[in-house]
């Protein structure tokens, strides 16, 4: 459970901390200490995630409030202020970690698989008390001194509830039950699914005929219709040195769950054949041939022999069922694939591997693959075409991208140049040929000074927009992730994210390109205002440069002291220039300077 009052961070932790792969099943949030004890009146948790500085009462209270319900729970605080009474209150409550804000992705996941591992080894303890109880009953004279007869139960639900409050239930539901056998009742909690409970008695236990009836009215009254469970009975024994015996009759029939299903009571006598998987494999074979011809009825069928048979020879769900559910999904998926109707991610796959390896019901397996071959047969087309358009986004859109920021540097301006007479040239030009179409009258382009300024600056960007846009990602990758991870979990967003930490820790590389363009502030790109304007006089107002004036100096005029004095006057300049901006840069910053 998580308990943090601002939603930003909240939202952040919920969303981007892998809990699956930490071993976490299920998870709630609360924005303050009375949201959070809400919550626990009908759910038990077993890992509570609380920040300390909250309106009302602070994460501390809560936790302490926390503890005294629940023992066992484990706790992290989250704070952004480092206070020693904090720290000492954390010590105090035996926290598995203090994690100090900004959230860092990795501390917090490391914490959670310390709080996991803390947890397991508290269920170990806790069946080991249970296997002593059971075994060596001895220990426990008050629940067996003076009975007679002795009955182990194992209440197994479908998910995780609050298990105290049916405890409860149980023990004040069979109240009026176990007055009658002058009996008592010992419940405890095996793991966040399961209790285990041992019934004394003075006499045989009435659990046959009207009196199993009897029995299974008043679980149905105490546990109901809206919770999913199973209750497993073992037999009845006679001596404290047998009440292993009853709980091992008791774990054997808590494998009949597989096929009786959920809200079942059952007992050792149920119990018949040898449990065993014999069933004819060729089923995976004509299903996945019924599934390629489109025969969903026929298809359908297969799934419900397959669960009848399972159902009718008693077979319990052993790793060899488990494999044969599985083939048969694999089926599905290889159809869904084949009409491109999966994601295909790895997200998708280890879900549907963790259901199979925690379901526990044949019912379920077979109405899990009912649905996904109803979407199967259903769904095809819509689905095709929205994986198409997304295939589409995800990939093609990419490539093409790349290819069109990156390929315009490896062409040359030659080529530039020939594009360029091509778009905008008087009597065939594209852009003419288009207006001259519509009735409109052509533009002479190479007449118009005003036009090539930005003519020119937009096909240079063009051209080098790939090549320097491989750099500043070059200098991105650089930038710590656990920064933008520890960012994004406390709620910044992509434009924070970019302003406050991406920008700033690729300023070396920003400083660095620009002192290198400044140095070059006074040298025109030669090659390429020749080979776009050519030798073109009407245009030199507008796009005559330095590097330009010394060729055309130097073809129309013999005098090379001239053209070489212009040269001359461009390098100081240019060499001035670079050595004030990195002096400036130097005073603001030394590490930022080229020297």
């Amino acid at each position: 459970m998580i308990v943090e009052d601002e939603s930003i961070i909240r939202n952040g932790l919920v969303k981007h901390i892998k809990w699956e792969s930490l071993g976490i099943n299920e998870l709630r949030v609360a924005a303050n200490t009375q949201e959070a004890l809400a919550i626990c009146e009908s759910y038990v948790p077993d890992i509570v995630v609380s920040d300390i500085s909250m309106p009302g009462e602070n994460g501390i209270v809560l936790c302490r409030k926390l503890r005294q319900l629940f023992p066992e729970i484990e706790i992290i605080f989250v704070t952004g202020y480092a206070d020693k009474e904090y720290l000492k209150a954390a010590i105090d409550l035996h926290a598995v970690r203090y994690v100090e804000k900004p959230i860092n992705r990795k501390d917090i996941s490391e914490a959670v698989q310390e709080a996991v591992s803390r947890t397991q080894k508290t269920r170990e303890h806790k069946a080991a008390h249970l296997h002593t109880l059971f075994i060596d009953s001895a220990a426990f004279p008050i629940y067996t001194s003076g009975k007679n007869v002795f009955l182990v139960g194992i209440l197994h639900l479908g998910q995780k509830e609050a298990l105290a409050d049916i405890r409860g239930r149980l023990v004040e539901g069979f109240d009026a039950w176990l007055r009658e056998i002058r009996g008592n009742i010992l419940v405890e909690i095996s793991d966040p699914t399961t209790l285990s409970f041992l019934i004394g008695g003075e006499d045989v236990i009435p659990l046959d005929g009207a009196g199993r009836k009897a029995y299974i009215r008043v679980v149905e009254q105490i546990l109901g219709e809206e919770l999913r469970w199973f209750l497993a009975m073992g037999s009845q024994v006679d001596e404290t040195e047998a009440i292993t015996d009853s709980w091992q009759a008791a774990r054997q029939v808590q494998k009949s769950l597989a096929y009786l299903g959920w809200n079942h009571v059952a007992f050792p006598e149920d119990l018949q054949g040898d449990h065993r998987l014999a069933m004819d494999m060729t089923v995976v074979d004509r299903f996945a041939e019924a599934v390629s011809k489109k025969e969903e009825e026929a298809a359908i069928a297969l799934l419900d022999q397959v669960a009848r048979e399972l159902e009718q020879k008693q077979v319990y769900l052993s790793g060899d069922v488990r494999h044969v559910y599985y083939s048969l999904n694999l089926v599905i998926k290889q159809a869904e694939l084949a009409l491109r109707l999966d994601d295909m991610s790895k997200e998708t796959g280890r879900a549907e591997a963790d259901y199979f390896e925690h379901v526990e019901t044949f019912a379920e397996m077979n109405g899990y693959l009912q649905n996904r071959l109803s979407g199967l047969f259903e769904g095809g087309e819509v689905q095709k075409s929205t994986y198409f358009i997304t295939e589409i986004r995800a990939k093609y859109f990419k490539k093409v991208t790349q290819t069109v920021i990156l390929l315009p540097y490896f062409i040359s301006w030659v080529v530039v140049g020939v594009f360029v007479f091509s778009i905008f040239n008087y009597e065939t030009g594209l852009i003419n040929t288009m207006i001259n179409a519509i009735g409109g009258e052509k533009v002479n382009f190479y007449m118009m000074p005003t036009a090539w300024p930005i003519i020119i600056c937009a096909f240079n960007a063009w051209k080098w927009t790939g090549y320097n846009s491989v750099i500043y990602i070059a200098a991105v990758t650089g930038v710590d992730g656990e920064i933008n991870e520890a960012a994004e979990i406390d709620g910044a967003t992509i434009f924070q994210r970019i302003r406050y930490i991406t920008l700033p820790s690729i300023r070396p590389t920003l400083v660095t390109m620009v002192l290198l363009q400044v140095g070059r502030i006074l040298r025109g790109d030669f090659e390429m205002f020749y080979q776009i304007v050519g030798n073109n006089g009407q245009l030199f107002n507008a796009t005559d440069v330095i590097d330009t004036y010394v060729f055309r100096s130097l073809i129309t005029n013999p005098d090379i002291g001239m053209t070489a004095a212009a040269t001359f006057y461009q390098s100081v300049l240019c060499f001035a220039i670079i050595m004030i901006v990195n002096t400036v840069v130097k005073k603001i910053d030394e590490d930022y300077a080229l020297f």
